[in-house]
């Protein structure tokens, strides 16, 4: 039912290529220390995204707008992280080994055997909540959750996600065996920042969000404590989940995001057939995804400490 998608393909197909080359100078310059253009890279990202939906979808009308500003959003800050990284593109290409290209493939071949269907999943995961709302419960809904989840989570976004990878650059200096002080240490960090910024986040959507978005957004308050209470223990997993690559458990990370899947279409499944309200619905889901999280979380700080009486 959405044919009138069509058309984006090739586009789509651009953006998730600029997306990708976005990632990789992300990743470099995080390996490099080098978090001043890190910082201005993100900054221009957003920004840049930010002024193309709104001024797109001023021009365009339609949706079509949100697509092509996210698009050309990270074309451009694709195409500005390749220019950051000319000196180091230059010096791999001309230090380029297919031997040593192919040694370290297969060394890590994991990664991409294990990590690629866990990101589909994770992806996959994370949507269908969404698919699900529009599905059962209306549009309606649909858009006061979107819009309590981008607002909401805008922390887990930029603060955690930058968290994390500042997490992964310091914690991959450090020998396996010695990981454990460093893993708690940051763990109970994460869970404090992850409880004031939600605290905080809870109280200002809670008293500004009508009076920007306006009053027909009002009743998406009812769902704000979801959202604080879901997002709160998201942002404490995401930088913790990084550890699933420092140990190179990509395995177990797929077997985690599998369970995460298979959780979401059993609750879904059940929900139509006893024909759930949203509000048990929604206290159900919470209640699962605490469970997932923090299976997770003690899954990876036990190996960490497992790892050190070796």
């Amino acid at each position: 039912g959405y044919e009138e998608l069509m058309p984006f393909k090739i586009i789509l197909a651009f953006g998730v290529l600029a997306a990708g080359l976005y990632q990789i100078s992300d990743f470099w310059l995080n390996r490099k220390k080098d978090y001043f253009k890190m910082g201005v890279l993100k900054v221009i990202q957003s920004v840049t995204i930010a002024i193309l939906n709104i001024g797109l979808g001023l021009y365009l009308i339609d949706a079509s707008g949100l697509i092509y500003g996210n698009v050309f959003g990270f074309i451009i800050a694709s195409v500005l992280g390749l220019i950051l990284l000319k000196g180091d593109l230059v010096k791999a290409i001309n230090e380029f080994s297919f031997k040593d290209t192919l040694k370290i493939a297969t060394q890590y071949k994991d990664f991409a055997v294990f990590g690629t269907p866990a990101t589909l999943l994770n992806v996959l995961a994370q949507q269908s909540f969404f698919l699900f709302i529009g599905y059962s419960y209306g549009l309606i809904a649909l858009g006061y959750f979107y819009l309590l989840n981008r607002i909401i989570g805008l922390p887990t976004t930029i603060i955690g996600s930058s968290l994390g990878q500042v997490f992964y650059q310091r914690i991959s200096q450090v020998p396996i065996n010695e990981s454990f002080p460093k893993v708690r240490d940051f763990a109970l960090q994460v869970i404090l920042q992850s409880f004031f910024i939600h605290i905080l986040s809870y109280f200002l959507v809670d008293s500004l969000l009508v009076a920007i978005f306006g009053d027909q957004w009002s009743d998406s308050l009812e769902f704000l404590p979801f959202f604080v209470i879901l997002l709160f223990i998201s942002f404490i997993f995401g930088p913790i989940s990084m550890l699933f690559n420092y140990f190179q458990l990509q395995k177990q990370n797929l077997i985690w995001q599998i369970l995460w899947v298979v959780t979401n279409i059993i609750l879904f499944f059940v929900s139509i057939t006893f024909n759930f309200s949203i509000t048990t619905f929604l206290t159900i889901f919470l209640i699962k995804q605490y469970l997932l999280y923090i299976g997770g979380i003690i899954f990876l700080v036990f190996y960490s400490l497992k790892k050190k009486s070796i």
